[in-house]
């Protein structure tokens, strides 16, 4: 076997210490990067907390709304009443009597709600003033014991006791003359009055059994 050249020993020499060369190259930078730490995300960071943060306000905004606004039953009962009214208007001036039939239907969910208070502020609301109706009403209302009605108000913030209250804007006080010309609409209305009546029966039978 021929002896390698010396040409040929030196090529050989050379490719190896190149290639330990990007060995040691290679260990080098992998010992390097294990030493540092991992490079943060600022964008993602930031948005990371951001989402945090208005998570947490929503949550205490929350809490708030259910701490500072209690159910009123006397205005939830209000409220099912003006419903109840508004659908008596439309069944009188479509002569549907179909949306009649819902009234009588809801008359089931209002008779779970009526008191003294809530009676009251109903004659005074839907019937009218010179009505003999509402005079027999009221009388009867007069001597009906008065009920406790448990209402949770919350307390009032120290600084905001002292506080006048904000002036009403357009927008609300059109809201009121509009407001003001249905209920007036209303107390023409015989149904109205008659139904009326009729949550006032229910509730003296109601008595009655009790």
């Amino acid at each position: 076997c021929p002896a390698p050249s010396t040409k040929s020993r030196e090529g050989t020499r050379d490719r190896r210490v190149a290639e330990a060369r990007k060995v040691a190259a290679r260990t080098r930078f992998l010992a390097v990067s294990a030493t540092m730490p991992p490079k943060a995300d600022k964008k993602g960071d930031g948005d990371a907390k951001m989402d945090d943060a208005a998570l947490k306000a929503l949550d205490e905004k929350k809490v708030e709304k259910k701490e500072d606004k209690p159910v009123d039953p006397v205005v939830l009962a209000m409220t099912e009443m003006k419903n109840a009214m508004l659908t008596i208007e439309k069944a009188v001036s479509t002569k549907e009597s179909r949306y009649m039939s819902r009234v009588i239907r809801q008359v089931t969910k209002l008779r779970r709600m009526l008191s003294k208070p809530v009676l009251t502020k109903t004659v005074e609301t839907y019937i009218s003033a010179d009505s003999a109706v509402r005079e027999q009403i009221v009388g009867f209302l007069a001597g009906f014991a008065d009920e406790k009605m448990q209402v949770d108000t919350p307390a009032a913030h120290p600084a905001a006791a002292k506080d006048e209250p904000a002036e009403k804007t357009e927008e609300e006080k059109t809201k009121e003359k509009e407001e003001a010309v249905w209920v007036r609409k209303m107390q023409g209305l015989p149904e109205a009055e008659i139904f009326v009546q009729l949550l006032f029966t229910i509730v003296l039978l109601d008595k009655k059994k009790n």
